[in-house]
């Protein structure tokens, strides 16, 4: 399908999405446009009752709303890069001085934990049963940080770190030397070496807590698991048990969500999906939208374009895609191995670019952050929710 067919099958399919028989209806748009529309990042957390917004144009200061789409509390803390909910607590990733710890019942700041090379992530995430907090360090090296929760206090504990190997900090050093504003690579001596582990983009947890999956821009995914004794580690990567066109589908990708069997990746024009054992990651299908990379389970698909993010509705019947180069959140139906188009929601604003969207965990609200408004709230009906 062309790119205009695909735009004309959106406009058609808009009125649907917003609610005329769909089951998604605007719910709030922020009044406030963003300051600079040029700056095309800022990311969402999503509690049971609250929502966090991190617009990149006010210097990363967090902004806590409800499900309505009221403001509830302005954090005035600059330079977060990420955010997420564990229990009561809000774990907010600082550019300058590492992990932050708020608690919510208060709104005041309970620790904030450092370590070399924290303060230089960008992605933090929790396991949804709240016992551990992770924070992605992107490269030179790639590193992941694995924190044990303390469910009473917030308070965070450095358990592990992983790094990348020999063969993975190759690439980082060549693209450091490309860039010379490249921090410097740094290993630290206690760190588990990771291979396959270079350029980490995203990272996202099972629903059941037990898996973590890591995706990286240089054609890797990585999924990691935790023993008896709550030690973490690495239990498959693609570049394992996958090679030659089975991967075509992973290259340059940047946002990943998981399923209860498997994992959705997504990055420039392609989407891949994978199954997951316990003990192997298998493809099960993958798309690109321009037509050139023919092979094993290719479909042509409009609107895939550089994407940005990715989520599941509740009952894993639905993924929402977003793309910084559209205007539109993607609606795929998911059946056994397939992603069928459901419908578009298109952004009011033309020209905007999608960057985020997240789903509450009652999977009642679609949160969206674009380049136009820092907050757009969608209600989902009952065929989404489990």
């Amino acid at each position: 399908m062309t790119r205009a067919l695909g735009l004309l099958l959106a406009l058609l399919l808009a009125g649907q999405a917003s609610g005329q028989g769909n089951g998604i209806s605007l719910l709030y748009r922020d009044p406030q446009p963003v300051k600079d529309p040029a700056v095309d990042s800022g990311q969402l957390a999503v509690s049971d009752g609250f929502v966090t917004v991190i617009p990149a144009d006010d210097g990363g200061q967090p902004k806590i709303f409800d499900f309505e789409g009221k403001l509830q509390h302005d954090l005035r803390i600059p330079t977060i890069a990420s955010a997420v909910f564990a229990g009561r607590h809000l774990y907010l990733l600082s550019r300058l001085d590492g992990l932050k710890v708020i608690d919510t019942d208060t709104w005041k700041e309970v620790q904030t934990v450092s370590a070399p090379g924290l303060s230089e992530a960008l992605r933090v995430q929790a396991t949804p049963d709240g016992t551990t907090i992770f924070a992605l360090r992107r490269f030179a090296p790639a590193s992941l940080f694995v924190f044990q929760r303390d469910a009473a206090t917030g308070k965070l504990d450095l358990q592990q770190v992983f790094q990348s190997d020999e063969s993975s900090l190759a690439l980082a050093r060549s693209s450091a030397q490309a860039n010379p504003a490249a921090v410097k690579i740094r290993i630290e001596k206690d760190a588990l070496r990771v291979p396959s582990f270079s350029i980490a983009e995203s990272l996202s947890v099972t629903p059941d807590s037990k898996h973590l999956y890591v995706v990286c821009y240089t054609n890797s995914l990585l999924v990691f698991g935790r023993d008896s004794k709550g030690k973490w580690g690495l239990l498959d990567s693609t570049e394992d048990n996958l090679r030659g066109h089975h991967t075509m589908g992973l290259m340059m990708c940047r946002a990943l969500t998981p399923l209860s069997d498997g994992v959705i990746v997504g990055g420039i024009r392609r989407l891949a999906w994978f199954g997951f054992d316990g003990q192997k990651l298998q493809s099960k299908n993958w798309w690109v939208d321009d037509g050139k990379h023919p092979g094993h389970g290719r479909v042509e698909m409009p609107f895939l374009d550089d994407v940005t993010s990715l989520t599941v509705s509740q009952n894993e019947k639905y993924l929402f895609l977003a793309s910084k180069h559209e205007a539109n959140i993607q609606v795929l139906e998911i059946t056994k191995d397939e992603l069928k188009p459901y419908g578009n929601i298109i952004d009011a604003k033309a020209g905007a670019k999608m960057l985020d969207v997240a789903i509450s965990p009652d999977g009642t609200r679609l949160f969206a952050k674009s380049t136009a408004n820092k907050l757009t709230i969608y209600k989902l009906d009952e065929r989404f929710r489990k």
